[in-house]
This record gives structure tokens, C-alpha cells and sequence, in this order.
């Protein structure tokens, strides 16, 4: 008597394709190194302001938190970040 043989059944994910993203790790790893690259670039605007009564926001701080974001989308999915630097 032959053993049964079963077929392997090639089951794709019914969930949207926003809802994997989202749930995807390198989205994960984006929305860290986002954040810690908006933090990044906040604290040097805060810490680097010169004497006087500290500013908590300006156009400056804005500034330095979107190129704290540039960077963390740069480092999370770059090349090198997935480990396929030649």
C-alpha cells in the first residue's frame, strides 16, 4: 500500500495590502528610526540654542525634525541597512 502524498497548498494572505505593511518589520523599523531621528534633531535644536529664555518651537526646530526624519528613512532602508552593501 502506497503512503498518501498530500500537496502543498500555496495559501496567500487575505489581508489588505495597507494591513501588511503596516504589520511588516520594516515598517516597524522605519517608524523607529523616524522617531528617534525627529527626537535626534529636536534635542540638538533645543540644546544648541544660544543664551537667553530657551524657544520650545520655531520654524528651526521644524527643520531639524524633518531632516531627523530624512535621515531615518535613509538608514532603515538603505541598502546597507538590509545587509546587501557590496
Amino acid at each position: 500500500m502506497d503512503p498518501m502524498k498530500f500537496k502543498r497548498l500555496n495559501i496567500k494572505d487575505e489581508r489588505s495590502m495597507v494591513k501588511r505593511w503596516i504589520s511588516s518589520p520594516l515598517f516597524k523599523q522605519v517608524l523607529m528610526y523616524c522617531s528617534l531621528g525627529a527626537l535626534i534633531g529636536y534635542a540638538l535644536f533645543y540644546f544648541g540654542q544660544g543664551g537667553g529664555e530657551p524657544v520650545l518651537w520655531s520654524d528651526k526646530a521644524a527643520e531639524n525634525i524633518f531632516i531627523g526624519l530624512g535621515f531615518g528613512v535613509f538608514l532603515s532602508t538603505s541598502p546597507c541597512a538590509g545587509g546587501r552593501c557590496s
